[in-house]
């Protein structure tokens, strides 16, 4: 089936180009993403200088969730809950390679959807940054509980 393979490839092609053009459209449009409350930075005194980035970027969404802020649960627990999201083990093995220095960094760019994963679905990529976020914030509100 090279045909297929063809096609799929020429539609991964067409989806990067159409976002190059859209995220270069959408840096000064304030979105969703822009305004969500993870926008605002928390309190400064207790992030490291590498943590600094700004949560949501208007290229890239890095969503920056903290193993304190989640007690107990391995990479691949986590990764389980975005794998049962998003519905592929290819971004699962990419979430493992990503933990970084306790914190585990999802580039969830369109690009990084649609040239590593094959997915190229909008409402999907909603989908995974929601689930994200309520684990962010399972996460604190079972820590700020215990103590």
């Amino acid at each position: 089936s090279k045909a297929k393979q063809n096609t799929e490839q020429k539609k991964q092609n067409a989806a990067i180009s159409r976002d190059k053009k859209n995220s270069k459209q959408n840096v000064e449009t304030p979105t969703s993403e822009t305004t969500s409350p993870l926008a605002r930075p928390k309190s400064v005194t207790t992030t490291r200088s590498s943590d600094q980035k700004s949560l949501v970027d208007p290229d890239v969404n890095y969503l920056q969730l903290r193993k304190d802020d989640i007690k107990n649960w391995e990479p691949k627990q986590t990764a389980g809950l975005v794998e049962y999201i998003i519905g592929t083990s290819a971004f699962n093995d990419a979430f493992i390679k990503n933990q970084v220095d306790g914190i585990s960094i999802f580039s969830c760019n369109r690009g990084f959807l649609s040239q590593n994963i094959g997915m190229k679905d909008q409402i999907l990529q909603t989908k995974l940054l929601a689930g994200l976020r309520q684990l962010s914030i399972n996460g604190k509100s079972v820590k700020s509980k215990r103590q």
